[in-house]
């Protein structure tokens, strides 16, 4: 009885902080990206946020989460994290003087998705920020590191920042609330929550010996359909565009340039014309695998027609970096449908509007673009179109791209 007793205080105790943390929402364009990197030469990863305004004064920054997700793992393997040697010893800092960050609410495995055949781990930093609040200097477009950490555990694969269309994002089995949030005075009309989004790839400490291809977290040496086309690879074992990529590693079902043949069968895919996918020439000899990226924006360099220049790019040239409308890193978001990544995609939601032309703005502000809202299609038939409609599916279960929309299943996919 006196164990079982303990046992439940400790529960208790454990979810406090992370009960206690800011919920998370998803309802307005201008705010704050996350990122998390890793590299191979220090093993160490790497936080960064990015503003994609510069905030009015006072610019102060009050309170902020940072939810990773790593694979599962137990005994020696278990990822544990620890502050970054680089900084002051025993705590979790970045390259901003004063705040810290301290590790908060940790979920191992949780059951919220029974059809996962690979667990995750979740783990919560929490920022403590004191006198400090104007420490970070936000502005347009600088990224700042905002802390470090290592792993003692062993390498089990890609470690990502946890998305809002996660299914262990609240409510979950475990009562706690995990979840990416920071607020900032002088940016937005809320004050709980600036967070917009990811930004870059995931941060996988077995990228130079072992790729996750399809960016789904599982590594290929364990995943049965490395590019996630709906085909195994054992089925697809030869090379069809003969480009030194296997068919295992390029879609069936994508075609990144858009010009009719899906990559497995496209031997220049990004319709680049620097040379064949997987050779020397491709991307100005900084293409040697199809999980490399020169430029760091979290698409491959044979599916990216800018990877060989500094920075992001616009492979599209609609006016929105590629690592905007393809924020988790490959595989792309595709809003249409149509096969071609949003990224490569001047029409993301095929309305005959391009990008361009409808830009970040959000008629109906509701959190998601009207790039991705359809001028032309009414989904709920209630006479407005589903880029001026914020409860676009007519469901009353909150406005889209809010935390109460769906249980957090129709949120921005940009």
């Amino acid at each position: 009885m006196k164990s079982r007793i303990l046992t439940l205080w400790l529960a208790l105790l454990l979810a406090l902080p992370m009960a206690a943390s800011p919920q998370v929402t998803y309802a307005q364009t201008d705010g704050i990206e996350f990122k998390i990197t890793y590299d191979m030469n220090t093993g160490i990863y790497d936080v960064f946020m990015r503003p994609n305004v510069t905030p009015a004064s006072p610019n102060e920054t009050t309170t902020s989460q940072v939810t990773i997700k790593v694979p599962h793992a137990t005994g020696v393997d278990r990822f544990v994290p620890q502050p970054s040697p680089l900084f002051v010893p025993g705590l979790y800092l970045g390259e901003k003087v004063g705040p810290s960050w301290g590790q908060g609410s940790r979920v191992d495995a949780p059951a919220d998705d029974p059809l996962l055949t690979q667990p995750y781990d979740y783990i919560s930093f929490d920022l403590t920020i004191g006198a400090n609040a104007g420490a970070f200097a936000w502005a347009a477009g600088t990224e700042v590191r905002v802390f470090s950490f290592t792993n003692t555990g062993a390498c089990q694969g890609a470690v990502t920042l946890l998305e809002n269309t996660d299914p262990f994002m609240p409510p979950n089995l475990a009562g706690t609330n995990p979840g990416n949030q920071i607020a900032v005075r002088g940016i937005g009309t809320t004050t709980d929550n600036d967070y917009i989004g990811t930004y870059g790839g995931p941060a996988n400490c077995s990228t130079a010996v072992t790729p996750d291809s399809d960016g789904d977290g599982l590594l290929d040496d364990v995943d049965t359909d490395d590019d996630n086309d709906g085909i195994l690879d054992t089925a697809e074992t030869g090379d069809t565009d003969g480009d030194g990529i296997p068919d295992s590693l390029e879609s069936n079902i994508i075609d990144t340039d858009g010009d009719g043949n899906p990559d497995f069968n496209d031997n220049n895919a990004d319709g680049d014309g620097e040379g064949t996918d997987g050779t020397g020439g491709e991307e100005n000899g900084v293409e040697t695998g199809p999980w490399n990226d020169a430029d760091g924006d979290g698409i491959p360099a044979h599916l990216d027609p800018n990877d060989a220049t500094a920075g992001a790019g616009d492979a599209d040239s609609d006016g929105i970096n590629d690592d905007v409308e393809c924020p988790g890193g490959y595989i792309c978001p595709d809003s249409d449908g149509d096969g071609i990544p949003n990224y490569m995609d001047t029409d993301s939601d095929n309305d005959g509007l391009t990008d361009a032309t409808e830009g970040t703005t959000d008629t109906d502000g509701d959190g998601i673009p009207d790039r991705l809202e359809s001028n032309v299609i009414d989904t709920d038939g209630d006479g407005n179109m589903d880029y001026n409609d914020n409860n676009a599916d007519g469901d009353a279960a909150g406005p889209d791209g809010t935390g109460g929309e769906e249980a957090a299943s129709h949120r921005p996919v940009e």
